[in-house]
């Protein structure tokens, strides 16, 4: 049976559906991320080891293809939500999304444009996304 727009669905948890659902309302694509590896020493990240909708959750294995008798392997981690990094290099996030267009603060009778004037200390008119980056060193 097919299920239109919730076709993708089946693959995701409760919790990376909902978060997908709530990236698409806000005007993200759902979020998610990606690990890579740097398997040979050699600093360049040369494995895309897993890419996954937001939130995450797994175990990955990283190969060992340092051909010295010691090296390091850098496993680096991207995620962003509510709109999924574009690389795992360079700029994280590339929109940002404007809280107060959001939020219809404004039309809160005899306060909403006091709050909204008010606004520019809690820096909700600034453009927010949220990303993190972990990388780690495994010596070997």
């Amino acid at each position: 049976m097919p299920l239109g727009p919730l076709e993708n669905a089946c693959d995701q948890t409760i919790g990376q559906f909902l978060f997908a659902a709530l990236g698409d309302l806000i005007g993200g694509n759902g979020g998610g991320g990606y690990v890579v590896a740097d398997t040979d020493g050699d600093g360049a990240f040369d494995q895309v080891l897993a890419e996954y909708f937001f939130p995450g959750s797994g175990t990955v294995e990283v190969p060992n293809n340092i051909k010295t008798s010691r090296g390091v392997i850098l496993v680096r981690n991207v995620t962003g939500w509510p709109i999924k990094p574009e690389s795992t290099c360079g700029v994280v996030t590339h929109d940002g999304i404007n809280l107060l267009d959001l939020l219809p603060i404004g039309s809160i009778p005899v306060i909403g444009a006091i709050v909204e004037g008010c606004s520019g200390c809690l820096f909700l008119w600034c453009e927010h996304e949220f990303s993190d980056e972990e990388t780690v060193e495994i010596p070997v």
